[in-house]
């Protein structure tokens, strides 16, 4: 009769055994199949002996697999037999020896409380009556069956589920990391610190380069500011006004600001160039001219003095 024994399945312990933990070396040497665990210690007559033996015991596919042949000579092994045959029982049970446990990510699955057993020694091979689960299990540790809850939260720990949480979020959050840095998940520290170093240089070049382009910007700026000046569109001392609104808004905005700007004529200057000398024509004749083209007001600005005499030969105060 054939039989899976064991697999790596989550079991009713809240914990699971790899299968391909499981030695089955020394069982081999002793391949016995008892029932319901039960070992016979001379107490009673009435004491199940071994009913069978395990036969073509391998794994496939993540499964502990083997042939049970029932002792044909014991009228007891023969009835478990029979009720196997008819379908009434079809559960076996794998006594297993705890030898390592691990609470790493890789080994454990949804739902698991306990710790998984990554290595375990078949101890021996049981036929029973109702399993907890379809991966029927019964543990020893230190040749002793354990049979209590504190005996098996000492066997298998409960995991720490908070813990195993925060592991799990920051490996999340180095895999988000990775990415981030244009890595595979899986990249190891040195390849992220490498990355990050990349990214420095790559900062320290840009800040390099954007100091250079506000220097240049600057400069732009203020060449265009001082060309507004020279063409009279505004006062030399709003120089620094308009090189502020060049900063703060743009070269594109502070271009059509100077450009909507009318330029205003030096007044002085075109008074001088139409007199003979140096000196203005202080003459009320002057004072007509000035108004009739609107540069008093500026000739105010510029030259409060000559503004004064003309004035006066106008109005004669």
């Amino acid at each position: 009769m054939e039989v899976v024994i064991s697999t790596s399945k989550l079991n009713s312990y809240g914990s699971r055994v790899l299968t391909e933990g499981i030695d089955i070396e020394q069982y081999m040497k002793n391949p016995i199949v008892l029932w319901m665990h039960n070992r016979p210690y001379g107490g009673s007559k009435d004491e199940p002996l071994p009913i069978g033996k395990m036969t073509n015991l391998r794994k496939e596919d993540d499964k502990l697999i083997g042939n049970i042949e029932f002792d044909q000579k014991d009228d007891f092994a023969r009835k478990i037999e029979s009720k196997y045959d008819d379908g009434i029982l079809s559960m076996v049970s794998a006594g297993l020896d705890v030898l390592e446990l691990s609470d790493d990510k890789s080994t454990l699955v949804e739902g698991q409380t306990r710790m998984t057993i990554t290595k375990s020694r078949l101890r021996e091979v049981s036929c029973v009556d109702i399993g907890a689960n379809d991966d029927c299990l019964k543990l020893y540790y230190n040749n002793a069956d354990v049979q209590m809850q504190d005996e098996l939260d000492r066997v298998i720990p409960m995991l720490n589920m908070k813990e195993n949480k925060n592991k799990e979020k920051s490996i999340n959050k180095m895999k988000e990391v990775m990415l981030t840095l244009g890595l595979k998940q899986e990249a190891e520290e040195k390849e992220a610190v490498q990355a990050i170093k990349e990214l420095q240089a790559k900062a320290e070049k840009a800040d390099e380069l954007e100091k250079e382009f506000a220097k240049m910007k600057e400069e732009r700026v203020k060449e265009m500011v001082e060309k507004a000046v020279k063409e009279g569109k505004i006062q030399a001392d709003k120089r620094e006004v308009f090189v502020s609104i060049g900063k703060t808004n743009g070269e594109e905005v502070l271009k059509e600001t100077l450009e909507a700007m009318v330029s205003v004529p030096d007044v002085k200057k075109s008074l001088k160039k139409e007199s003979t000398n140096e000196s203005i024509e202080i003459s009320a004749k002057m004072w007509d001219k000035l108004d009739k083209e609107g540069g008093l007001m500026e000739l105010k600005r510029q030259d409060k003095e000559t503004f004064d005499k003309l004035f006066e030969k106008k109005f004669g105060k």
